[in-house]
């Protein structure tokens, strides 16, 4: 797997061993920061670590924004996941969110990012990107 300079990580107390976006329409990650219309797009982590796990279980909150260039706001959500408990063993083998983008025109680039964090602690970890849809 060939890293995604164009993802930006930051975080308190949370790692991860991959962040990666991957086109399901394609069945490959996107390192070139193209996709298209109505093209399934998702922001996927692995490995992370940090979380406080309880019984097995982590209590996590995950936000998506996504905003195309003139700053209008395509997708705002705050917390997908609200109160449901996660078996750690899932969450340190993937998390992820996804998004498609319909219709013909949007102002490029859109931005696309995406904030875990743990609902038992302070601990947190965010990826930003920017995507070029055509």
């Amino acid at each position: 797997m060939v890293r995604d300079e164009g993802i930006q990580v930051s975080g308190e107390q949370v790692t991860s061993r991959e962040i990666y976006l991957f086109s399901q329409q394609r069945g490959h990650t996107i390192t070139d920061g193209k996709a298209e219309f109505n093209e399934n797009i998702y922001l996927l982590f692995e490995g992370l670590e940090g979380f406080s796990v309880v019984d097995g279980q982590v209590l996590l909150g995950l936000s998506m924004v996504v905003n195309d260039a003139d700053g209008n706001v395509i997708l705002d959500e705050a917390d997908l996941f609200g109160e449901s408990g996660f078996n750690y063993s899932d969450v340190h083998s993937q998390v992820s969110s996804h998004f498609i983008l319909t219709g013909s025109e949007v102002a490029n680039p859109v931005s696309c990012t995406v904030r875990i964090w743990d609902k038992r602690s302070s601990a947190w970890i965010s990826a930003s990107t920017e995507i070029e849809i055509n």
